[in-house]
């Protein structure tokens, strides 16, 4: 399941001349050759800037603020007529950490400068936008303050900017406002801000901003929980006691645009194996077109460092009995086996090492157990579809004895400028973590990383994996029996890398089954959490029926886990093949079964009558008194056989909440048959009445009954 969210582009128009061709910074100085193209130059943490109304300076300082790192960025005078990679990824969000946003890139492009009118404006200068030589749009990213040589001494060859003060265009997403399963997006204004942590790259420079600011959109502190939804969460309160107001820091990279020569650009398959990178309009065609992402590996690389956060050797030495840190290593290096030479390395951040920035690749391990998932980020080059650099985020919620996931909150960072968010999966905790076996959870946790890892190589999810047991992919969301033993990629995972990189002159796309994400809501086989090769009839069939059998026997009061995906089987359209087409007849059939096998009289041994009618009305209303559900076709040998359930509850003794779900789902079916049985039930409920002054209560209601079948063949056709 992948999570990315599609946003609000900011397209500003400009009529100047092309950027390459640009020439506007204003003091002439050249730089030296060799100078770097960023500077810091310490300044004073400012409290106070132009335009910052009263309100907004009495909010409470943010903390790790530190005068000495703080800065004002020079430019070089060459470097702002090259091109650049701008990378954005949020570091910090407070409230709701990774929840509402924390720890997930915000995406890169490529950009150009240009200083005009005491601003250094920074373009996007990607490949993605030009509709033909005429139009040609050039999209502003952001804009910095030149700071005058008045306030800070100017190095010879350079322009110095305030990179605290761009246009801090974020988006968060608005509580309650979903549009086709898409966050709406509400602005968020930056009050305070100040950048810090400098540091010098090979190829360019990184730092931070740290902010603080509100939304149009009140948060309700209500929906900040740590304990399910119960009761609000008093540090929460404590801390932000403005519904509106979030602070956070945003790492932000300047790194001179590059293209690895080795790197082969692929045009996506027919099957959607793999994740695609920006779509780029094609010039002068009207067409468009995307490029498989994936990075430069090849045999004879310098293997690509992955590194874990320092939080890692502390878990370890919490978890003695544990070999946490080597499951983590062997998630990603266990790739190798699918390359078939050391394409990736991994170790444990050295003391003091920057772990968070755009030259590093890292798997971040969070203490708080709260955010129940793990997830992939990457930073793609938007002209060709390269990788660059990627991140995973892993939740202590796989660890044993781990306290209950957070439930997401409403309120979350997805957008800054145009730049959007970036997750590529968001890999639930599917069980409770406390398993007893040291090797189960250290196989647990390799699998998880095996998955994400994974995504940041290209791969998608491919959730019919199972279907081969225990898995064909590491890529599929599996069961924690078959997630312990997939520590190494399968199959399916060497043949679709195999293809994606060229690792032989024979590669082809994956034979293995295959489904990805958004085939998931029209094939009931494409699930995750499932097994066997049957998951209907050897899983989520027999566990919806011992879960339903504790519940009619009195041994829980709650049924219901794998209803929905039993009834997934009953709503599936049915396939153009022929063959397809009759296992998919009958597998509706046996998914009906299950569904209403334990609720036909006699059938259960010590069923409590009153579970019995609890479940059965539950069951019709779910299947047919929703009108987004559509009844089974009407030559479907299903049709005949709800009819006749549904007819038996109808003149049996039930409850009248049963009998008048029953009559909704005869009347939903449509059919001839249907209709005699509605007909036949009519006059069969006329003969159950009584007779004398005890009856007179239970005619009544057979009367109401009886009326609404009327209303129901009166007509029966829609």
């Amino acid at each position: 399941m992948s999570r990315s969210f599609k946003t609000v582009s900011f397209f500003v128009l400009s009529l100047a001349a092309p950027l390459a061709a640009c020439s506007d910074s204003g003091s002439g100085n050249n730089a030296p050759a060799q100078a770097p193209p960023f500077l810091a130059i310490t300044r004073a943490n400012e409290v106070k800037a132009p335009g910052l109304s009263s309100a907004a300076l009495s909010l409470r300082s943010v903390p790790g603020a530190d005068s000495a790192t703080t800065f004002y960025l020079a430019i070089s005078e060459k470097a702002l007529h090259e091109k650049w990679f701008l990378s954005a990824f949020l570091k910090q969000y407070f409230p709701g950490a990774v929840v509402n946003g924390a720890a997930r890139s915000l995406g890169t492009r490529v950009v150009t400068f240009r200083e005009r009118n005491g601003k250094v404006y920074v373009f996007d200068a990607s490949d993605n936008y030009a509709n033909s030589d005429t139009f040609d749009p050039a999209l502003m990213v952001e804009a910095y303050p030149v700071v005058s040589p008045e306030v800070v001494t100017v190095p010879p060859g350079y322009v110095v900017i305030d990179p605290a003060a761009g246009m801090h265009r974020f988006g968060v997403t608005e509580a309650g406002s979903v549009v086709m399963n898409k966050p709406a997006i509400t602005p968020f204004k930056v009050e305070l801000a100040f950048s810090q942590n400098f540091r010098s790259l090979q190829d360019g420079a990184t730092f931070e901003e740290i902010f603080t600011g509100s939304s149009t959109s009140p948060v309700p502190r209500e929906d900040l929980r740590t304990d399910g939804g119960r009761k609000p969460n008093p540090l929460d309160a404590a801390l932000d006691r403005d519904a509106l107001r979030a602070s956070g820091t945003l790492g932000l990279s300047f790194r001179r645009y590059a293209e690895t020569p080795s790197f082969i650009g692929m045009v996506p398959p027919d099957v959607p194996h793999y994740f695609s990178g920006d779509t780029h309009l094609e010039r002068d065609t009207g067409s468009t077109r995307m490029r498989v992402a994936h990075w430069a590996i090849r045999a004879g690389m310098k293997p690509i460092r992955w590194v874990l956060s320092s939080e890692f050797a502390k878990v370890q030495q919490a978890y003695p009995h544990y070999d946490i840190v080597g499951a983590v290593r062997r998630g990603i290096t266990n790739w190798n086996e699918a390359f078939g030479f050391e394409a990736l390395t991994a170790e444990v951040a050295k003391e003091g090492e920057f772990v968070d920035d755009d030259d590093t690749n890292v798997v971040y391990f969070d203490t708080d157990p709260r955010a129940g998932y793990a997830f992939a980020n990457w930073r793609t080059n938007p002209n060709t579809g390269e990788v660059r650099g990627a991140s995973v985020y892993f939740s202590s919620a796989f660890l044993p004895s781990a306290s209950p996931p957070r439930p997401a909150s409403n309120t979350a960072i997805t957008q800054w400028g145009t730049f959007d968010a970036q997750g590529l999966c968001s890999m639930p905790v599917d069980a409770p973590a406390d398993m007893s076996k040291k090797e189960q959870v250290e196989a647990r946790i390799t699998y998880v990383i095996l998955h994400e890892i994974g995504h940041t190589l290209g791969l998608r999810h491919n959730f019919k994996g199972s279907l081969v047991e225990p898995s064909s992919s590491v890529m599929d969301y599996l069961t924690v029996n078959d997630s312990v033993r997939m520590t190494s990629p399968g199959a399916y995972d060497r043949d679709a890398l195999a293809f994606l990189y060229g690792l032989h002159a024979k590669a082809a796309l994956p034979a293995q089954p295959f489904c990805t994400d958004e085939q998931a809501i029209l094939d009931p086989e494409c699930a995750p959490f499932d097994t066997t090769d049957d998951p209907l009839a050897k899983d989520k069939g027999p566990g919806y029926q011992a879960e339903l059998t504790t519940f009619l026997t009195g041994k829980a009061n709650a049924w219901g886990a794998n209803f929905g995906a039993v009834r997934s089987w009953l709503q599936a359209e049915l396939p153009q093949d022929a063959v397809a087409r009759t296992r998919r007849r009958a597998q509706k059939l046996q998914a009906w079964e299950f569904l209403l096998a334990a609720l036909r009289p006699g059938v259960t041994a010590g069923a409590a009558p009153e579970r019995i009618d609890a479940a059965l009305t539950a069951t019709f209303r779910a299947l047919y008194a929703d009108p987004k559900v559509p009844p089974p076709p009407q030559d479907e040998p299903l049709a005949r056989k709800v009819a006749q359930d549904a007819f038996d509850a109808l003149v049996g003794a039930h409850a009248i909440p049963v009998r008048r779900a029953a009559v909704v789902v005869l009347k939903k079916l449509q059919t001839e048959d249907a209709h005699l049985k509605l007909l036949a039930a009519r006059t069969a409920i006329e003969a159950q009445k009584g007779t004398g002054p005890a009856a007179v209560a239970g005619n009544a209601k057979l009367d109401d009954l009886v009326a609404s079948i009327d209303h129901a063949t009166r007509p029966y056709s829609e």
